[in-house]
């Protein structure tokens, strides 16, 4: 599993799955009752499966898609606390896409 983290309104963080079967987790720091959007660019392997978790690891949004770029529905967190983003791609692909956490 390829981590990390990423910053709330920062340049967009690239992320490249090399191996098959590899997925994403990564994670970022939200304050409750902000209005976030998680954005994909640059999505190179094919359809891939993107979700949003809270802290106490509930699932907030999500979406399966297949174009070079996608944004997850926008959502109010709920509560302060590390939230969790995962990329898992539908098939053994590899290949890389770049993961941004916007207001909103």
């Amino acid at each position: 599993e390829v981590t990390g983290s990423v910053t709330l309104n920062a340049a967009a963080t690239p992320v490249t799955l090399s191996r098959a079967g590899q997925n994403g987790r990564y994670t970022f720091a939200g304050t409750a009752s902000q209005q976030i959007t998680v954005k994909i660019t640059g999505n190179t392997l094919g359809n891939v499966t993107v979700n949003l978790y809270t802290p106490s690891g509930a699932y907030q949004t999500g979406t399966t898609n297949s174009v070079a770029g996608f944004n997850l529905s926008t959502v109010t967190l709920s509560t302060t606390g590390t939230y969790t983003i995962t990329m898992n791609p539908t098939t053994t692909a590899t290949g890389s896409l770049n993961l941004q956490v916007t207001n909103p």
